[in-house]
This record gives C-alpha cells, sequence and structure tokens, in this order.
C-alpha cells in the first residue's frame, strides 16, 4: 500500500479540506460553512483535515472513499485519546458543562 501526500497539489482544494477567503467553500464535512460559523463563532479558514482512498486498475483510478473531521479518527490516535479525558477536546464549538472550562483548553 503507498501512502501519497496531496501536498504541493490543488487536491486539498478540489476535496474541500482547504479554505481561503478567496477560495470559499460550499460544504465541509457535510455542513455549510454558515453552519460551521454558527457551531464555531467564527467561519472555517485554512487547512482541514480528511482523508480519501484511491483503487487502481491497471491505468484507470477511482476514487472510493472519503472522510473528513471527526471521520479520521481511525488514522489520527491523539484525538481519540483526547475523547477519553473528562475535559475530551474543548472545540471552540462544544459545549462545556457548568464548572467545566468553558474555554478551549487543548484546540
Amino acid at each position: 500500500m503507498n501512502w501519497l501526500s496531496s501536498g504541493d497539489s490543488d487536491f486539498n482544494r478540489d476535496f474541500g479540506a482547504t479554505i481561503t477567503e478567496t477560495a470559499p467553500f460550499d460544504e465541509y464535512n457535510y455542513r455549510s460553512n454558515a453552519e460551521w460559523a454558527k457551531m464555531r463563532g467564527k467561519p472555517i479558514l485554512g487547512e482541514e483535515h480528511g482523508f480519501s482512498v484511491f483503487f487502481r486498475i491497471g491505468k484507470e483510478i477511482y476514487h472510493t472513499y472519503s472522510v473528513y473531521a471527526r471521520g479520521t479518527e481511525g488514522i489520527v490516535g491523539a484525538y481519540a485519546m483526547l475523547d477519553m479525558t473528562p475535559y475530551g477536546r474543548q472545540q471552540e464549538f462544544e459545549d462545556s458543562p457548568p464548572g467545566w472550562p468553558q474555554a478551549p483548553t487543548y484546540g
């Protein structure tokens, strides 16, 4: 199995994982930027993460799978570990119970 990077290519933009003011997106992880802005308190800008799988048969290449955001935990162990801690990830869009930190502690 080959692991490849999308660095120095347009793939991240085409995939919807690179978001800039001059190249906005319609949807990231099945939510509009307006929905993300409401949840996070600000729109998404910059590099977000995603994972794609391709399958090659001869000279034909097929894009068989894509996952974004929290769907990538299977390959990023740090998030799974944070999810087991009392405060979790404390991402900006998450509500914290009373008495818990109300500002992100990790993200």
